[in-house]
């Protein structure tokens, strides 16, 4: 355009940047040509922090801060380098760290023991389970507290939220196959005792009958006594117990984990996006993601039923859970422990 006889000010309105722009290219290219228009030169400050960048991640690495606050000072004593909060914050994130919630690691693990479990007891017997030898199960067992856990919600003053009165446990006992993943479960609202374990016991042989079964469990005591052990040999399985090795191997808390934590807040994020960005007013849309930790029709109903007599949850609240549309007629007053109403559920 400059060899058209364009003036600065048209170029640069063409273009869309400043009249001092054009000229700053024009005397570069005349200087440098297209390479010298090619180079960057954007100005780029250093932080000082930057050349303590090893030591900062060695000393982080060894002892995470909790707070940026606490990083600042820890930079501080490392370097004699004093920044503000903010700018720790952003040196932080450059770093590569960001606040993370942290695991828990059982104190009795020990990572040896766990690593000769893993490669000469449980990969050879899953090898055994893989080529129709054998059938591989991880049990273990689950209680869950009937109770409200919202913690932070956006309001006027404080809400209170409904929950159970007293205290009310369901407790999941649950194996799932190593191969198949196909999980047997049982549900009760009292205890998990070594006879819940045996009733467990007589429903993975019936359903696995014709080959040996080995069952991972952890060492609780109802499940080490003589009457388990017999039960076990009877019905052809024997049971693998982990003790410290399997501090961090139990399957079913694997899953209960991955689901929760992996699974659940994406299918919230989604169904969120699907409701309020797609779907037309009043009409919802989400996953039923606990479908993965549920156990088989006959157990879910019944610990259902347990549930509904009991008073913890209502006919509604039931259907709610199994995806059907909670539209019985009067399904949402409690059902008096008294009666039977089996048949609505």
């Amino acid at each position: 355009m400059k060899s058209l006889g364009f003036a600065h000010h048209d170029i640069a309105d063409v273009i869309g940047c400043c009249r001092n722009t054009v000229g700053n290219y024009l005397t570069l290219y005349e200087k440098l040509g297209m390479d010298g228009l090619r180079q960057l030169k954007h100005c780029k400050p250093q932080s000082e922090l930057d050349g303590h960048k090893t030591l900062v991640m060695a000393t982080f690495k060894e002892c995470p801060p909790r707070s940026v606050k606490e990083a600042a000072q820890q930079i501080e004593n490392l370097t004699g380098i004093k920044r503000s909060l903010g700018r720790i914050r952003s040196y932080l994130y450059r770093l590569g760290m960001k606040p993370r919630r942290t695991g828990q690691v059982p104190a009795k693990a020990d990572a040896m023991k766990q690593r000769l479990y893993h490669d000469e007891i449980i990969q050879p017997l899953l090898q055994k389970a893989r080529q129709g030898e054998c059938q591989v199960l991880f049990m273990d067992s689950a209680h869950f507290v009937l109770a409200a856990f919202v913690s932070l919600v956006w309001c006027f003053e404080r809400t209170f939220v409904k929950t159970a009165s007293g205290r009310f446990r369901l407790n999941v006992i649950g194996a799932i196959n190593a191969t198949t993943h196909e999980l047997t479960t049982l549900y009760n609202t009292t205890y998990i005792t070594a006879q819940t374990v045996v009733a467990m016991l007589e429903q993975i042989g019936q359903r696995y009958a014709g080959l040996p079964i080995h069952i991972f469990l952890d060492n609780a005591r109802y499940q080490h006594c003589a009457w388990v052990e017999e039960e076990a040999k009877r019905l052809n399985i024997t049971l693998e117990f982990q003790g410290d090795a399997g501090a961090l191997t139990s399957q079913i808390e694997m899953m209960r984990q991955y689901v929760e934590t992996t699974v659940q807040p994406w299918c919230v994020k989604f169904a969120d996006a699907m409701r309020t960005k797609l779907l037309p007013l009043g009409l919802r849309f989400s996953f039923d993601h606990y479908a993965l930790m549920r156990g088989n029709l006959r157990d879910t109903a019944s610990a259902l039923k347990d549930l509904a007599q009991t008073g913890a949850v209502t006919v509604n609240d039931a259907r709610e859970m199994l995806g059907l549309p909670d539209d019985v007629p009067n399904g949402d007053q409690p059902i008096a422990p008294a009666t039977n109403n089996e048949e609505e559920l």
